[in-house]
């Protein structure tokens, strides 16, 4: 499964390089693209949540993601989805904003250049084709998405929402490029490069699992030596550290095993 969504990602990502390449697209009109990839990700995330709570009734949905679970915690059957989309979508509207005026300014400053000006009919092809890529994955997934526990759940919204904040690190390092370049492939090839990396590296820590960092019985010798050092080494401080490590570990393996529990009908 894992190799099947880093085929999509790929093909999601080869969609406005093939438009760059072969087909001219301008780059306000990618940015635009990017934007509505967000968008259309954080609604096929919410879908998996929703349907995957559904059918499996995962405690962790009605109390959040591991960390906030606890008595405390609340009991509404969309906890996880709320605390996944509020954030995503606070963050990709507001971003939107950005890219927009960003895009406008472009089209504005080179009315008579097509490399800049944004165009409507190369963004119904771009839109067309990564929505129906991100689709088609989707459906492939709800095969399986029945039998998966929360913690592959958590873990692939985790690797979401770095997606969501990596458009906005990539417009930086492509207005760097742009300012030392003065082209626009600058921009391009920032843009392409960082959101190609975070895609895969997001499908890719997606198929790992949390109880893989809970078996790490000791925590490493370097970070035992560097507590040591900070309390003047006498060994103190490495073992508060350890005791410390195990214990933390302890409560995350306690709280996952809690939202893995069925809740009654």
């Amino acid at each position: 499964m894992r190799w099947i969504n880093v085929f999509f990602v790929l093909a999601v990502n080869a969609v406005p390089f093939y438009g760059a390449m072969f087909l001219h697209w301008s780059v306000s009109t990618i940015l635009v693209l990017y934007w509505i990839e967000n968008l259309a990700l954080i609604a096929m995330t919410g879908t998996r949540i929703v349907l995957h709570r559904k059918w499996t009734r995962k405690r962790g949905h009605w109390t959040g993601a591991p960390e906030g679970t606890g008595a405390e915690a609340g009991r509404h059957p969309n906890a996880y989805l709320v605390q996944f989309a509020a954030p995503a979508l606070l963050f990709t509207l507001a971003h939107g904003l950005f890219v927009i005026a960003i895009a406008a300014g472009m089209t504005h400053n080179h009315p008579n250049d097509p490399v800049w000006r944004f165009s409507l009919e190369q963004f119904r092809q771009g839109a067309l084709s990564m929505c129906a890529l991100i689709v088609v994955q989707l459906l492939i997934d709800l095969g399986s998405l029945r039998h998966r526990s929360f913690t592959w759940l958590k873990n692939y919204v985790d690797g979401r929402m770095a997606r969501v904040y990596i458009l906005h690190l990539a417009l930086i390092f492509g207005m760097i490029g742009i300012v030392f370049t003065h082209s626009p492939l600058g921009l391009l090839a920032a843009l392409m490069l960082l959101k190609t990396i975070v895609d895969l590296a997001a499908v890719w820590s997606a198929g790992a699992t949390a109880g893989r960092a809970a078996a790490v019985a000791e925590p490493p010798a370097w970070a035992q030596r560097a507590a040591g050092a900070i309390v003047g080494g006498e060994g103190h401080g490495a073992e508060a550290f350890i005791a410390q490590w195990k214990s933390d570990r302890l409560r995350d393996a306690q709280q996952t095993s809690r939202c893995e529990e069925t809740m009654p009908e």
